[in-house]
């Protein structure tokens, strides 16, 4: 529970992940994600972790997108389509918000599960069917 122990889970999943990483987040999702973790995906991304973030389509996500351009490939979506946060990393770990941005963040609340069955065959493909409809940011 609290925004920081959602952080702190994500910098430890960021660090050990080897293959990938694939984000839904809000706009101020993505803001918080370069602003908190943006040298950690770098680093990972460096090592070879193929780093995917699918977002609403706002100003604010195309220049966040600029800025991690050769960390991670950004896409956006019809800006109503996806109000969440979840992240799944080498389709094993899935830290999934389940309340919105707007919450205090104190009171934010994050489930996370090591499940390869969660990530890889149920939202994984999840995933993958918004990344095909989004656009490049």
């Amino acid at each position: 529970k609290g925004r920081a122990q959602l952080h702190t889970q994500l910098e430890t999943l960021f660090r050990d992940a080897r293959n990938s990483i694939s984000i839904i987040t809000t706009p101020q999702g993505l803001q918080e994600l370069h602003s908190v973790h943006g040298d950690l995906l770098k680093k990972a991304a460096n090592k070879g972790v193929k780093i995917r973030i699918a977002t609403s389509n706002t100003k604010e996500v195309s220049q966040i997108a600029q800025r991690l351009r050769g960390v991670a490939d950004v896409r956006r979506f019809n800006k109503n389509a996806v109000a969440g946060r979840m992240c799944l990393v080498d389709e094993s770990h899935v830290v999934l918000a389940l309340t919105d941005d707007k919450t205090h963040p104190t009171q934010d609340l994050a489930l996370w599960t090591q499940s390869s069955h969660v990530a890889k065959d149920v939202l994984s493909p999840i995933f993958n069917m918004l990344w095909q409809n989004a656009e490049s940011a």
